[in-house]
């Protein structure tokens, strides 16, 4: 389980994204995140003991450079909570070390900046 850039709870498996649909008897029901963009049919179920059932097979390609940049972001939200330093210095310490196919899937540096200062907000209110 990671967080999305806005918050949204999302599933990694295999190398696909997949983001919250329902729970229902115990388990909770996880849908593509492309669902929308292919009519993806793919699903996972986590059951209560935390087991994955794995439902149906993609119709597309996964992304794993999304899946690591939505962690970059998250490491930025965290840092922006613990430490006091400006924003661009938040941004800049986080994204020294992405490799270069992760980058192009991470938001603009002036969007991730809003983001440490929103989080910011967010934390003192």
């Amino acid at each position: 389980l990671f967080r999305s850039y806005i918050d949204e709870d999302k599933l990694k498996h295999n190398g696909f994204v997949f983001i919250y649909e329902k729970a229902f008897n115990g388990r909770k029901y996880w849908k593509c995140e492309q669902y929308q963009n292919f009519k993806c049919p793919a699903r996972v179920i986590v059951t209560y003991d935390g087991q994955q059932i794995f439902k149906k097979e993609h119709n597309h390609t996964g992304n794993s450079a999304k899946v690591e940049a939505a962690k970059v972001v998250n490491e930025i939200k965290s840092r922006s909570i613990i430490s006091r330093d400006a924003p661009i210095s938040v941004v800049a310490t986080s994204t020294l070390a992405v490799d270069t196919f992760i980058a192009p899937q991470l938001p603009s540096t002036e969007n991730l900046r809003s983001l440490v200062t929103r989080t910011r907000k967010k934390v003192s209110a």
